[in-house]
């Protein structure tokens, strides 16, 4: 069981899985490694849309232009990357679709995603990142429209590596490879072995893996429910998972 955890999701993300982990006995430090920052890109509705891909809970948060036009479009089919963004858009009342685990990989395994040749799927997403979904998507004959409505800034924060240093904190949440990035930048490499990440996709795993990372936890998912149960040890998630 983990002692203690650094929350790294953005500013005013961390309050509900704070509260839990605290109950749970863990102490917290919030250290945002990104911001997120909205792009301003306003999505012409000039057709129906078939069907909606959300690739985050940033994503749903801001499009709200997309999240009302959704809510009065009972015939969009819509889909969420993980159970943590379909659980965002029932909280805006909008039904999605979505893997049991989550991830990209997992979302194009859906029957409703497999035979797609001639029609127009909207992906609302961040600018940047991952092209897989999008790529698979149009392969499989479908016709993609992108939707960055938000973008990722990088931070570091004061106070982060010198808790690692001294021992204070040595539990870290990672919830993207952006995150990760970020956190190695802000971090000496010599640090890598004394710090265990609690991650929340088997993609971040390999990455970090890659890059040197020995001790990680990977949780189930990116809720609170998944990374609680990941940090206290209920259940396999919860093991360790030690690189060679």
């Amino acid at each position: 069981m983990a002692g203690n955890l650094v929350l790294t999701r953005p500013v005013g993300s961390n309050a509900q899985l704070e509260a839990a982990l605290r109950q749970a006995g863990i102490r917290t430090f919030e250290a945002p490694l990104i911001e997120i920052q909205a792009t301003n890109s306003g999505l012409p509705i000039e057709e129906p849309l078939a069907a909606v891909i959300f690739t985050s809970q940033n994503a749903v948060e801001h499009a709200p232009e997309v999240i009302a036009w959704l809510r009065k479009a009972s015939e969009t089919v819509v889909f969420a990357v993980g159970a943590a963004t379909k659980q965002k858009l029932a909280d805006e009342q909008i039904f999605a679709l979505a893997p049991i685990q989550p991830g990209s990989e997992f979302l194009l395994q859906l029957e409703e995603l497999r035979s797609v040749k001639g029609k127009t799927i909207t992906m609302v997403t961040g600018r940047g990142g991952r092209r897989l979904l999008e790529t698979e998507l149009a392969e499989r004959g479908a016709r993609v429209r992108r939707y960055e409505c938000y973008q990722r800034l990088l931070l570091d924060p004061p106070g982060l590596e010198p808790r690692l240093q001294h021992g204070e904190f040595d539990h870290v949440l990672v919830t993207s490879v952006d995150v990760l990035t970020a956190l190695m930048s802000c971090l000496g490499q010599g640090l890598y072995s004394n710090v265990t990440l609690v991650v929340t996709a088997a993609r971040i795993a390999e990455a970090a893996s890659k890059k040197g990372f020995k001790r990680l936890i990977q949780a189930r998912g990116a809720g609170v429910a998944e990374v609680l149960e990941a940090v206290t040890g209920a259940g396999p998630v919860g093991e360790m998972l030690e690189q060679e």
